[in-house]
């Protein structure tokens, strides 16, 4: 487990790398005009309202909520190590976005369906956030594939919203999705028990 969490870090690392690169020097910038543009096409009324919802389930207001009952069923349940690694992982993730943010201070896209955030673009919140609280928590809550299968589903549909709604590029998520490996892998580094039998 160990080895192959740190595999995924540094290919999450390396990845991240690669595409601040090719986002800093242009060379990705035909792939995400391509990309939004090809979303933007399918754009419809029911699509957006659609979007809209799913967006909302990356944001610190629904996860907040959800990640303080998830924390209070895990020290009822005497999973005090869980919890806490459930805690300084989301913090973590939530300073190295602002850190990247800052550093790279990306301008955000014009929005097809929202208002612009105030925050810079690169990488995204919602894809890097939701990505590391939906996979994690459904790591530490099942050994059921399927439920895991469906936590990365969801993490991958909140970044597919942002660039419906047009508040990220593509490389944004991707960016975004790359940090969160990085995070996710030192998460389960030390082999973070996903039941309470183990």
């Amino acid at each position: 487990m160990n080895r192959r969490a740190a595999t995924i870090g540094v290919l999450g690392a390396l990845a991240f790398v690669v595409i601040a690169w090719l986002m800093e020097s242009g060379g990705a910038s035909g792939f995400d005009t391509a990309v939004r543009d090809a979303i933007h096409s399918l754009a419809s009324s029911l699509l957006t309202s659609l979007m809209v919802g799913i967006s909302a389930t990356g944001t610190d207001l629904f996860m907040g909520a959800l990640g303080f009952l998830s924390v209070w069923r895990l020290l009822h349940l005497e999973r005090r190590r869980d919890a806490i690694v459930f805690v300084v992982t989301m913090l973590a993730a939530e300073a190295l976005m602002e850190i990247l943010k800052v550093s790279f201070h990306r301008a955000r896209p014009v929005p097809f369906f929202a208002e612009t955030p105030g925050d810079y673009s690169f990488p995204s919140g919602h894809a890097l956030k939701s990505a590391v609280f939906y996979i994690l928590l459904a790591s530490l809550a099942s050994r059921n594939w399927a439920v895991r299968a469906a936590a990365v589903l969801l993490a991958l549909l909140i970044g597919a919203s942002r660039i419906y709604l047009g508040v990220h590029y593509p490389t944004d998520v991707l960016g975004g999705y790359a940090v969160a490996a990085v995070c996710l892998a030192a998460a389960s580094y030390r082999r973070i028990p996903v039941c309470p039998s183990e």
